[in-house]
């Protein structure tokens, strides 16, 4: 997951001495318990415990001052000194996004987090995580959020996808799929047939190497986010001309 879009305000924190605080991007449905998980410089690393397949919506508020950013190395190279790092079971340590993400438990087992840095780094104040279960599979945790939305446009020769993430944490963007009903009734489901952008994608029509006879087909779209939410369905109509023989 890219952390580059936060480098220069990283490189400002660490000449202040003090951690960023990333925006907050999505919202917390009021229906949805949340646990805050405070790590201290000076503290025990903070735990939770999870089943195989359970996941979490997950953001951290970093309130981490650094007296010496560079006193030595760190225990997690990829991460800054004062960052968030994890580790799962036991495991090695790994650096935390800075972004609000969902994460996913691979088995049971123990999710515990720390700060980067050892007592060289003169590291005073604390980071909070803070979590909301959304369990594993579908749940009403994760129908509480608000799912994407999608539209399709007619544009010359194919088709324009919008999509917009309203939950927070992104979308899925290899989960942009296709229901294709021919004039005749017959369905094909489809993946994207071509690389899909960050916002809109556009598609020509008809999709390539699908036997479409002439008359008036059914496009539908949808498009799932990281929480595991569907954008409701989008719909539009084409026309395929009967070919010259």
């Amino acid at each position: 997951m890219s952390r580059r879009h936060f480098l220069p305000l990283l490189g400002l924190a660490i000449l202040a001495g003090i951690r960023p605080i990333p925006a907050r991007s999505q919202s917390i449905p009021r229906s949805i318990p949340t646990d805050t998980l405070r790590i201290r410089a000076d503290g025990p690393e903070p735990e939770i415990s999870l089943a195989t397949g359970e996941r979490l919506v997950v953001w951290v508020e970093n309130r981490v001052h650094i007296d010496r950013p560079r006193a030595g190395s760190l225990p997690v190279r990829e991460a800054m000194a004062g960052d968030v790092v994890a580790r799962f079971q036991g495991g090695a340590r790994f650096a935390w996004p800075l972004e609000s993400v969902v994460w996913t438990a691979p088995r049971v087992g123990r999710l515990s987090f720390g700060l980067n840095g050892t007592a060289a780094h003169g590291m005073t104040g604390s980071a909070d995580v803070i979590v909301a279960r959304l369990g594993a599979g579908s749940s009403p945790a994760q129908e509480a959020f608000a799912p994407p939305t999608l539209t399709l446009e007619r544009t010359g020769g194919g088709v324009k996808a919008h999509y917009a993430d309203r939950a927070g944490f992104g979308l899925d963007l290899a989960a942009l799929r296709f229901t294709l009903i021919t004039a005749e009734g017959v369905t094909f489901h489809l993946a994207s047939w071509v690389p899909a952008g960050v916002r809109e994608t556009t598609l020509p029509l008809p999709p390539p190497g699908v036997p479409v006879p002439a008359g008036v087909h059914t496009l539908e779209a949808t498009i799932t986010d990281r929480v595991g939410n569907n954008a409701p369905p989008a719909t539009l109509t084409f026309d395929s001309p009967r070919q010259n023989p």
